[in-house]
């Protein structure tokens, strides 16, 4: 239930671990 705006509204730090996690699972997924 993420919107645009809730996610526009955390802070940078937060966003980065949550991308960093895409990015493992992502990888962890599809990669190798």
């Amino acid at each position: 239930e993420f919107s645009d705006a809730r996610i526009k509204k955390l802070p940078e730090k937060i966003i980065d671990e949550l991308g960093f996690k895409l990015e493992s699972y992502s990888f962890n997924k599809f990669g190798r």
